[in-house]
């Protein structure tokens, strides 16, 4: 009995240190481009950050590609956590009354924190609809029993 429960547990621990090695082989960071224009740098470089994230969403494919889609405006509200390492590769900036400023940039788009806020939003999603779901069901109970008592059974 000692040795089979030995087996079981081991063997079970071995499943999620291969399940987390597998985890963090295939959550790795992705190298995009964007480029951004605007009379103020600072505006710029934040069009430039967008046209990365835009670049990194053309990349996902099926599933990941529609869950993140649904919830673009989290992941653009939330650039500058999950666009990391950026260099401003090239930067012009025009002098003048109508001067431009374009920004170049390469970034890195951290594919393991997109799969957490991913799973998160489902994890926040499952918990609110199952907590509606058994209140209805609460609810059912309740009027259930009510309408037996005024039949008198």
């Amino acid at each position: 009995m000692k040795i089979t429960l030995f087996v079981k547990s081991t063997f079970i621990v071995i499943a999620i240190g291969l399940s987390q090695v597998f985890f963090f082989a295939f959550a790795q960071d992705v190298y995009v481009r964007g480029m951004g224009s605007d009379s103020k740098k600072e505006v710029a470089l934040k069009k430039a950050l967008l046209s990365a994230w835009k670049n990194y969403a053309s990349t996902l494919k099926d599933s990941k590609l529609l869950n993140v889609m649904d919830n673009e405006k989290m992941f653009t509200d939330d650039l500058e956590n999950v666009i990391t390492n950026v260099q401003v590769i090239d930067e012009k900036c025009e002098s003048g009354w109508s001067g431009m400023c374009s920004v170049s940039i390469k970034a890195t788009v951290s594919d393991s924190i997109i799969n957490a806020k991913l799973t998160q939003l489902s994890r926040s999603t499952t918990t609110a609809t199952s907590s509606s779901s058994s209140s209805g069901l609460v609810a059912f109970i309740v009027m259930a029993r009510s309408q037996i008592r005024r039949r008198g059974i």
